[in-house]
């Protein structure tokens, strides 16, 4: 069995791929590929992960359950995607420590897929623009809000450091080879991406996956009203506002997007994700950074 598995990480466009990849499930089929699709996946596999033990479990009992009935591929050749896997947003603040579980969680995954083939893809994304997307992710999930200061505050960032991720992902899981990218790049190679995802099949862009976004982040207008309220009223009241705020005010929706760093720290996180994207293996490139053009903008 080959395995493609695609583990995020969160806010890397991960839903777009899985929408693609979901659409083109039945020309997947027909080159002898499956896709699990992320939803079913999840319940049947991601949330489980504890609790299945590596001697009962059966590739052929998964697919039953994620496809219900639906005919498969002969899942020889398999492509897997779920940015839960190595944990989400909220994790991030509960430790401190982002993706701490991952680690174990993709070991438990190896452990129950041992003999497989398997190519590990990952997207890395930079710092600024990545920490306040997961802020705001955060807060979707929280009943009492916390500020950005307090969230940055709690963090530990070198073990954010992409180069220190990638480690412990890697030795979870294992893989045969791991292929990486930057969020930064997506747009432009986003069908390479996919086609090399899908052993080498194109993943043909349709009208259902060209809609923007599933879930934008909330725009710097939201984040500043639900600062006001928690300063007039307490985290209390602005944590039941919420998503009912946020989602109004969306950056897609006309509103600039969260930007919560000075300029200088704005270009010291860009200089920091330089360096690791500098210092990362070569042979983990699917798509290596452009060295004619800067990876700090501004």
């Amino acid at each position: 069995m080959k395995i493609n598995f695609h583990v995020g990480v969160h806010k890397t466009a991960t839903t777009y791929m899985q929408k693609r990849l979901e659409v083109a499930r039945p020309d997947l089929m027909k080159s002898g590929i499956d896709y699990m699709p992320r939803d079913p996946f999840r319940k049947a596999f991601t949330s489980r992960l504890k609790d299945i033990e590596p001697g009962d479990f059966r590739i052929g009992d998964l697919a039953a359950q994620v496809f219900e009935g639906v005919p498969h591929g002969p899942l020889d050749r398999l492509i897997l995607s779920d940015e839960n896997l190595i944990g989400n947003c909220a994790r991030i603040l509960a430790s401190g420590e982002p993706f701490d579980t991952g680690k174990g969680r993709l070991s438990r995954v190896r452990a129950l897929f041992p003999d497989a083939d398997i190519t590990l893809y990952c997207c890395i994304r930079s710092y600024d623009s990545f920490l306040a997307s997961a802020y705001c992710e955060t807060l979707r999930f929280r009943r009492k809000f916390l500020s950005f200061d307090a969230f940055v505050e709690h963090l530990r960032f070198e073990a954010l450091r992409w180069p220190s991720v990638l480690d412990r992902l890697i030795k979870g899981l294992r893989p045969d080879r791991t292929k990486i990218w930057r969020y930064e790049d997506f747009r432009e190679h986003s069908d390479r991406i996919l086609q090399d995802m899908a052993f080498g099949t194109p993943v043909p862009v349709v009208a259902k996956t060209q809609d923007k976004p599933e879930r934008e982040s909330f725009s710097q207008m939201a984040i500043d009203v639900l600062d006001l309220i928690d300063a007039q009223k307490g985290p209390d009241v602005a944590g039941l506002l919420i998503n009912v705020i946020g989602n109004k005010l969306l950056k897609s929706e006309g509103f600039d997007g969260f930007a919560p760093w000075s300029d200088e720290k704005r270009k010291s996180l860009g200089k920091a994700y330089e360096e690791d994207c500098a210092a990362l293996d070569s042979a983990l490139w699917l798509i290596p950074p452009k060295v004619e053009r800067p990876l700090l903008a501004g």
